[in-house]
Parts: structure tokens; sequence; C-alpha cells
């Protein structure tokens, strides 16, 4: 494929993404943030055996600001105790990213993997499974 047909693909699947977003309710785009975040955490796991020091920091970088993102949309009026512990969580697991990219020790990965996906699973059931009148 040439240049000019990547280019074309990047940008039709970028338009794709642009509309998928647009189109999406809250509760969907908080799963579609946790799922990103797990993507690119797991890609810094993988790339650390042999380690790319470039494609680790740009992944730990990017889950650092997806949950910020969610850091960010919490709503302290209507979230009542849960949001304030989520803000913590969050705040946690952003302190053990920048940790892990500042040392290059990825031990924390591992444990952020874990939570994200602990929270996504709790958001899941908490939002979808109700929606969906499942439980």
């Amino acid at each position: 494929m040439t240049f000019a047909g990547r280019q074309q693909v990047r940008t039709s699947a970028d338009h794709y993404r642009a509309q998928a977003l647009e189109t999406v309710g809250p509760v969907q785009l908080v799963l579609m943030i946790y799922d990103r975040t797990l993507l690119a955490l797991r890609q810094v796991t993988a790339a650390s055996m042999p380690r790319d020091i470039g494609l680790v920091n740009r992944e730990l970088q990017r889950s650092q600001d997806l949950l910020t993102e969610l850091q960010l949309a919490l709503d302290f009026d209507r979230g009542g105790d849960v949001a304030p512990r989520l803000w913590s969580l969050y705040d946690y697991a952003i302190g053990r990213l920048v940790e892990a990219n500042v040392t290059k020790d990825l031990a924390g990965v591992d444990e952020v993997i874990g939570l994200v996906g602990q929270l996504r699973a709790a958001w899941y059931e908490a939002c979808c499974r109700t929606e969906a009148g499942v439980g």
C-alpha cells in the first residue's frame, strides 16, 4: 500500500472513530475510555520485552491522559461518596503510571491494569446491565 493509501485509511479510521464518539452516550463513552486505557497499558507490558522506550512512554502518557479525563468528568454534586473515591483511585493510578514512566520500572503497570479492569467491570455491572434490564 502506498503512503497516500495508508493516509486515506488512517483518515477514514479517524473519521469513523470521531463519529462513533459523537453518537455514543456517556455510559458507553466511559467504557470506551476504560477499554482504551487497558489497551494502552497492555501495549506497555508487551513492549517491555524487548523494551521499546518510545512506545512505553507514549502509551503510559496516553493512559495518564485517559484517566485524567475520567477524573475531570466526575460529578461531585450528583456522585455522592462515589465521586471522591473514584477521584482518589484515579489519582493513585496516575501516580503509579508516572512513577513507572520516570523510573522505567513497570511493576506498577500490572497493578493499574488490575485496578482499571475492576473499575470497568463495576461500571459495566452498574450501568450497562442495569440499562439492559439484566440483573
